[in-house]
């Protein structure tokens, strides 16, 4: 070992020079004892055979730390690793999520696209209002409403978009007609389906939808009047085609609104021209008979 020689080496010389300075010749008188030779420094050897035993170990274990490791083969197949997958999924199974076992809980997983062909395709039915529900009772009005505001921002000669969205915002209205927000909804309600009639002004439902939410304004800021003229416009229109079924609410609530505003001859007018154009229609003879007796 290099350690070992260059350790040895220099001890070597260390006992040498001891043993020359010892039989070196001195100005100082001989002792007793100077004409005994000199011992050579036994014990100072016997000291660095075991500091060098001790470097010998050390020497040895910085090479065993040193010495590479054996290559190890740390390739994994495609096999190891599905099975090493599999058994992870097996500990931690994935969680299972309940089918929807009502209505609300379908309809609040409808992904937003649905949501709104639901209610453009209802919006013509008696399922509307069924719908609406499930809005309200979900929380998903005001999403909906967003995306239709932005869908007829987007597509504004739409009359499908725009009516969705007129019916919409009305029953948003009538539901907070009487809040902090009535006036407000309510002259949204109006400016769309103002958007529609600019469109095509015989659009039997916008001008019914329009005359209806004009009829439910908040009393501090009642248009009965108005809500009377678009009924009048429509009464006129209805005249001049065939007699349709939904042309039945025309006469009945503009008699309503008549009656309601003490002009009840003008209310068995209305309702008397609308039973002899629809003679199966039970609520305008309900209506005339219980105002006549």
């Amino acid at each position: 070992m290099s350690t070992k020689i260059s350790l040895l080496t220099i001890l070597g010389s260390i006992g040498a020079s001891l043993v020359v300075t010892s039989l070196a010749p001195s100005n100082h008188p001989p002792s007793a004892s100077a004409s005994l030779p000199v011992a050579p420094p036994t014990a100072l050897f016997e000291r660095a055979d075991a500091v060098d035993r001790r470097l010998r170990a050390i020497d040895v274990t910085r090479l065993s730390a040193a010495a590479p490791s054996p290559a190890r083969d740390l390739t994994v197949d495609d096999a190891e690793i599905a099975s090493a997958v599999a058994a992870w999924l097996a500990e931690h199974p994935a969680p299972v999520t309940p089918e929807p076992t009502t209505s609300e809980e379908l309809f609040a997983t409808l992904d937003l696209d649905t949501l709104i062909e639901t209610v453009l395709d209802e919006m013509n039915s008696d399922a509307f209002q069924e719908v609406w529900a499930w809005l309200n009772s979900t929380g998903r009005m005001e999403e909906v409403l967003a995306e239709l505001e932005r869908r007829a921002a987007d597509a504004p000669d739409d009359l499908r978009i725009l009516k969705g969205l007129g019916l919409v915002q009305f029953t948003h209205f009538f539901d907070e007609r009487n809040g902090p927000d009535g006036v407000l909804l309510g002259r949204q309600t109006d400016a769309t389906f103002d958007r529609i009639l600019a469109r095509d002004e015989n659009n039997w439902s916008a001008r019914f939808s329009k005359a209806l939410a004009l009829s439910y304004w908040p009393p501090a800021h009642a248009r009965t009047g108005e809500a009377i003229r678009q009924f009048e416009d429509l009464r006129r229109r209805q005249l001049g085609r065939d007699a349709r079924p939904e042309h039945v609410e025309t006469y009945l609530y503009l008699g309503n609104l008549y009656f309601q505003s003490g002009r009840k001859d003008k209310a068995l007018e209305v309702w008397r021209e609308g039973l002899g154009r629809h003679p199966d229609a039970q609520a305008l003879q309900h209506q005339i008979s219980s105002t006549e007796n």
